[in-house]
């Protein structure tokens, strides 16, 4: 992932959990969270593309950790509701990949 995307998909996730601060303070901390494992997810499985790429072998624990990051904000979500909102959670997970089809939607014209 390029860094002006990585800055772009960060300040897009933090102006929205700016606007849902105001709200409600635990769909604001799911959207961060959500953001961070989805962000954590895409940063180890292109760490995972270039080792294949160059040595051709894989972590053995790769994919059960990358899911497990991906499952990490809804169990939050659902373990402490007090603290983390679950579809603040899936909203934060989603932002990537909404704004890399934003992105490609917009290149195509």
């Amino acid at each position: 992932m390029k860094k002006n995307e990585l800055l772009r998909n960060s300040a897009v996730a933090l102006a929205v959990s700016v606007v849902f601060l105001f709200y409600n303070r635990t769909v604001s901390a799911g959207i961060l969270l959500g953001f961070l494992c989805s962000q954590l997810y895409v940063y180890l499985l292109v760490r995972d593309i270039d080792g294949l790429i160059v040595s051709s072998r894989s972590s053995r624990f790769s994919q059960p950790l990358r899911m497990a990051l991906l499952a990490l904000p809804m169990l939050a979500g659902c373990l402490y509701p007090d603290r983390i909102n679950v579809f603040g959670a899936f909203a934060g997970l989603m932002i990537p990949k909404v704004l890399l089809y934003i992105r490609s939607f917009i290149e195509r014209r």
